[in-house]
């Protein structure tokens, strides 16, 4: 069976990326683990026929349009749940296109990231901050964030960029405003997961019905879910930011790429 699934969204020049993405998950995702690749694109016919006869039956092409910002980030819930009876993973994990495996996985780290009934999420990266000690320690060496960190607190409740507007179903009050997730890679089990993007795909069209989009999109509902479930949650390691100080402690596992560069598809 089908350990893993990933799926993207890759329209237009994303379909570069997410194809250096492909590249690091085959060098990085331990052999052992069978990996089904769900991508929806616009550009299906565009994909190197080397990658499409490698990949074989465990890649599934699904025309998506390209359509205005924000439609093919805000719908990405709906696009998974349209083709749920694709899905073979075991384990379902959604990443962005423009992210790249850094390190190591195998069957027992996505036990281990999966290991219980909870959706699991990633803490992001522009609002984490160390524990402790650390904290201390990055604040001395980091000062301008003492102050922008202190007003985020006073006007917000806390370090993030929660939906405010009390119109959208993503809308979180002060008083849950305690842990900001980031939308570019969320996983768990196969079921978890497609009634994750169930779910968040009706209050996403309800809002839209409403003539309500949401701040930050697919995130801020995301965000939601994080403050009303309880999820597990994993540290930025798994969407690593080089540009952040508050991450230089940490080893990446999962990394952002930089969108400004430009990837030969025919590799």
């Amino acid at each position: 069976m089908t350990q893993l699934t990933i799926f993207s969204v890759a329209t237009d020049r994303y379909l570069g990326f997410w194809l250096e993405l492909l590249n690091t998950a085959e060098q990085f995702i331990d052999k052992g683990v069978d990996v089904q690749w769900i991508l929806f694109t616009n550009r299906e016919n565009e994909i190197p026929r080397t990658v499409v006869e490698r990949l074989g039956a465990n890649l599934v092409r699904v025309r998506f349009e390209s359509a205005p910002w924000p439609m093919p980030t805000l719908l990405r819930y709906e696009l998974l749940a349209k083709v749920a009876d694709k899905v073979e993973g075991e384990i379902v994990m959604h990443l962005d296109a423009d992210m790249l495996f850094a390190s190591s996985m195998s069957k027992n780290n996505l036990k281990e990231l999966t290991d219980d009934d909870k959706i699991t999420l990633i803490r992001h990266p522009g609002f984490f901050r160390p524990s402790h000690f650390s904290k201390v320690k990055f604040y001395i060496k980091h000062p301008r964030y003492v102050l922008s960190d202190l007003k985020s607190f006073v006007l917000n409740g806390g370090i993030g960029s929660w939906e405010k507007n009390n119109a959208s179903l993503s809308f979180v009050p002060r008083n849950k405003r305690k842990v900001y997730v980031c939308g570019a890679i969320w996983l768990g089990k196969k079921e978890l997961i497609i009634d994750l993007c169930r779910l968040l795909s009706e209050r996403i069209n309800k809002d839209l019905s409403n003539n309500v989009i949401a701040k930050f999109h697919d995130e801020s509902h995301l965000n939601w879910f994080a403050a009303n479930s309880n999820v597990k949650l994993l540290s930025p390691s798994y969407c690593y930011e080089e540009s952040y100080p508050q991450l230089k402690h940490l080893a990446p596992m999962i990394i952002a790429v930089d969108k400004l560069k430009e990837f030969d598809w025919n590799n």
